[in-house]
Formats: C-alpha cells, structure tokens, sequence
C-alpha cells in the first residue's frame, strides 16, 4: 500500500518545472520537441492518468500497488493510435491491421514493478489460458460425442478465457502517445498517484 513507500516520489524526482521552463506537452496543446537542458522531466498527473515524459526512468516504487519496488524493473514497450482507426475493423481487418501499423505511436517505459505484482499477473494469465485450454477440450469432447452441449460450452470458455487474458495482461495502459514518445497513462496504483503532483498547466 502507499504507507510501504520510505520515500515521497516527489523527493526522488526532479524539482518541478522553473518559471519559463517548457512544460511536457499535454492534451490539445501544439508540442515541440523535448530539448536538452531545456526542461528538468518529471512525472506529473491529470486525474487518474500519468504523464510520463520521453526517456524518464520511475523511482524505485511498484507502480500496481505503490509498494517498494526493490530495485526490479520492466520496461514497457507501449503502442497506441488515434480511435477512430479502430472503425477500420469494419472495413477489413487486414486494412486495419496496416493502417494501425503505420499510425502507431510508441513509448518506452522504465517502471518500478515488484515482485509479488509480477507473479499476481503471471497467475492471472495462467488461469486465462487454462481457461482457453479447457474450452478447447469441451469443443473436442462435442465433435467425438456428437453432442451440442460441451461444444457450446467449449466455444464460451474459449471466449472467456481470452476475455480474461487481455483484461491481465496490460500492466499499463496508453490513453494517448505524442509524436515525442511522451506518454498518458492508465492503471497506476491510487497510492503513487497520490504522490505525483497535478498538472495545472
């Protein structure tokens, strides 16, 4: 919980922003280019949603349950694009795949993500894919009985468990990626959240 975190995040990050300094792009805003030396990055919020400037590395704190990270990592390797790309999947789904390919935009994260988290979502994942697996026995057990039931079963297992997995699996999730890498985010633990100062910008 946020009371195992020793140190406030806002000693291990920079100072905020001078007076005059660029802030990090936000939302509906023109953004350059984040230049050397010219800001001091530092994460900020709005509301639920971090703002995670290009290149900068978390503090040593897990960013699920605000607990010390103890020095593990992951990185991240996050993709988004615009919304109305997914209306795409109407057309074809290979016309979306292409598309949503090449308007991708990327970031890298470095983030504090500990021990007990990554086993908690390497459990979840298990479960989702035992899921899977036993839909698939249920739709073979249908073909060799010739009976409706276990097949039908099998088809809803199999959904449910892939529904499970992709609820898992994301540790993070990107609202929106700039041209910069500079990322939003959601899924962060309230406890961290609480020590990331509000973007009133």
């Amino acid at each position: 919980m946020a009371d195992h975190i020793e140190t406030p995040l806002a000693q291990q990050q920079p100072a905020p922003l001078t007076p005059g300094a660029t802030p990090p792009p936000m939302p509906g805003a023109a953004a350059p280019p984040p230049l050397p030396g010219a800001v001091t990055p530092q994460l900020w919020k709005q509301g639920s949603v971090l703002l995670v400037p290009s290149g900068l590395p978390f503090p040593d704190v897990c960013v699920k349950c605000a607990g010390p990270a103890e020095g593990r990592r992951r990185i991240l390797k996050l993709r988004w694009h615009e919304q109305w790309i997914y209306l795409l999947i109407l057309v074809a789904l290979l016309v979306y795949a292409v598309v949503a390919t090449i308007l991708n935009k990327k970031a890298t994260l470095d983030i504090g993500y500990c021990a007990r988290c990554a086993s908690r979502r390497r459990m979840h994942l298990l479960i989702g894919w035992m899921i899977v697996l036993a839909g698939l026995g249920g739709i073979v057990l249908g073909i060799a009985l010739e009976h409706g039931a276990p097949a039908a079963f099998g088809g809803l297992a199999i959904l449910t468990g892939l529904l499970w997995v992709i609820v898992a699996a994301p540790i993070l999730k990107p609202t929106r990626i700039d041209d910069w890498g500079n990322a939003w985010v959601k899924g962060v633990h309230p406890g961290f959240m609480a020590q990331v100062p509000e973007w009133r910008g």
